[in-house]
């Protein structure tokens, strides 16, 4: 019984707000990132329960890949802070957005399921034309829709809601639904689920 109210537990949670607040410096990235409210990844501690570089290893390449993209095209030598916003229905991205905070006052967000860009000043337009990045725009959708969504499936069973086979790394222009496989007993759960209510 035990069993089954942890599995009803879990379906019932379905949907999963995950914000990540990050630091990029010179070959450097730093921050957390949390599920629910929950620290679910440590970016820059490698002795943190949360390590990234552990749980998520093809999550943390790509935003180590994509870091160093924004590094290069900033003007100057502050550090970014970028935060990310996103939720996920069943493992499945829903919505998000990036914020990259190019100065105290300046911010452009990137949102990259409609692929639009927008500043938070328009008086900074020469800016945003500079982020403005096709590959990078591309980098982020698939960090939101693709490593987020397998990292969020393949972990802590606090935070998914079915179990899943290990997944591997999935390819840029590889589709979602190939990117995450789901167990084969997902189905068989949701039948014996049925039958027992």
């Amino acid at each position: 019984m035990a069993l089954l109210l942890l599995i009803l537990e879990s379906c019932s949670a379905g949907t999963y707000a995950l914000n990540c607040k990050l630091t990029v410096k010179y070959r450097t990235l730093q921050g957390l990132c949390s599920v629910n409210g929950k620290t679910f990844l440590d970016f820059g501690d490698e002795n943190h329960e949360g390590n990234a570089t552990m749980l998520c290893p093809a999550l943390y390449q790509s935003l180590t890949d994509i870091s160093e993209v924004m590094w290069s095209l900033q003007s100057g030598n502050d550090a970014l802070n970028v935060t990310t916003r996103s939720q996920y229905y069943q493992g499945e991205f829903i919505d998000g957005f990036w914020d990259i905070n190019t100065d105290e006052q300046h911010s452009i967000y990137v949102y990259p399921l409609n692929k639009t860009w927008r500043e938070s000043h328009s008086d900074n337009s020469s800016a945003m034309e500079q982020w403005k990045n096709k590959n990078l725009e591309k980098d982020i959708r698939n960090v939101l829709m693709v490593d987020f969504s397998c990292c969020l499936n393949k972990s802590s069973p606090h935070f998914r809601e079915m179990p899943t086979l290990p997944t591997t790394a999935a390819h840029v222009d590889q589709p979602r639904s190939m990117a995450c496989k789901s167990s084969p007993f997902d189905g068989l759960i949701m039948i014996l689920l049925i039958y027992i209510l």
